[in-house]
């Protein structure tokens, strides 16, 4: 998806090579700077009369069949729209190379711009427009799109499909329009989770849970057709995405597995990622050689320690079964061996 905001100077695209014209260079290479061959316009990304959405954000990129003069274009160029919300950034007149010219569009009042919903946007360019041999624009220049026709979600964290899930993770979506506390309303999460929602800006919306998420569970965000814009633009039907959060498991012990020397003095201890149901400690612990000890346990810790010590020069397993669940019900994801070896 996109993303939910980008700022009226967009440098680093051009930079990064976002996607660009790709139509004929004209009649080769050399001709790029012929003064004797006048310049137009070859290609436009997005092309002429089309409709969005675009992943061009606030850009238009143009293709002349010459090396184009930027100081002339930045006078030239002109945005214009049937609200008079935007125009064109002259700082955002960039190039690449000479012939590839990208267009940034900012709001005409504020700091903030985005393509409203619905609207449609003219570039136009002036014959004042030079190639730099000095040649004026062939003839002048107009195209016209519609870059956002619907209310639309541009983003969602954490991504559609994404497994292995922090149990922290906050959720988020990205719309192409601002948006008010009702949209709330339309959103609902499955299984529920306890939670506040925020906005970290006028197009993104946040849930944070005020508890974990819980291991190895599916997760469902709903957004209805009834969830609208600040302006009423409605979606045009209802949006879901879905995510996987981490399985249940042991993310750390102590001695490290596959120790070698290990003091006959101590105690084994696992560390899980989320807390046990006590009941099925016992049942899932094993270990061998046999030893007796005290198994102690509670939340994410589980404790071994021998009744006098480890035998010396002797290699432990000491293992934990699927039999381990969560408070929840959720079972160990699979078997986690811990084997060690003590001191002479």
């Amino acid at each position: 998806m996109k993303g939910a905001f980008w700022p009226a100077l967009v440098v680093s695209a051009l930079v990064a090579g976002c996607r660009g014209p790709s139509g004929p260079e004209g009649a080769g290479f050399e001709s790029l700077s012929d003064g004797s061959i006048q310049p137009k316009i070859i290609f436009s990304d997005p092309p002429a009369g089309a409709t969005g959405p675009f992943d061009s954000y606030n850009q238009i990129q143009l293709r002349f069949n010459k090396y184009m003069d930027l100081h002339s274009l930045r006078r030239a160029i002109r945005f214009a729209s049937p609200l008079d919300d935007m125009v064109a950034d002259t700082n955002g007149i960039l190039s690449a190379n000479g012939d590839i010219i990208t267009v940034s569009a900012r709001p005409s009042t504020g700091s903030t711009f985005y393509w409203h919903i619905g609207e449609t946007y003219t570039l136009s360019i002036s014959d004042e427009a030079e190639d730099v041999n000095g040649n004026r624009l062939r003839s002048p220049f107009s195209m016209t799109i519609l870059p956002e026709p619907n209310f639309r979600v541009r983003t969602v964290s954490p991504r559609n499909g994404a497994n292995n899930v922090s149990l922290k993770a906050r959720l988020t979506l990205g719309f192409n329009s601002p948006v008010t506390p009702s949209i709330f309303q339309a959103v609902s999460i499955s299984p529920p989770v306890a939670g506040s929602w925020s906005f970290p800006s006028p197009v993104l919306v946040a849930y944070r849970p005020t508890v974990s998420l819980d291991v190895q569970t599916e997760y469902t965000i709903t957004l209805t057709d009834s969830a609208a814009d600040e302006f009423k633009n409605v979606l045009p039907g209802t949006y879901s995405w879905k995510f996987t959060t981490v399985p249940f498991r042991v993310s750390t012990v102590s001695p490290a597995n596959g120790s070698l020397g290990v003091s006959l003095f101590g105690q084994a201890s696992f560390s899980l990622n989320v807390a046990a149901d006590s009941s099925t400690v016992r049942r899932a612990f094993s270990i061998q050689p046999p030893i007796s000890g005290t198994l102690s346990y509670g939340g994410t810790k589980i404790k071994f320690t021998p009744a006098a010590s480890w035998l010396p020069q002797t290699t432990y397993k000491i293992s934990i079964s699927t039999d381990l669940k969560t408070a929840t019900g959720k079972n160990l994801l699979q078997p986690f061996v811990l084997t060690f070896t003590t001191l002479d």
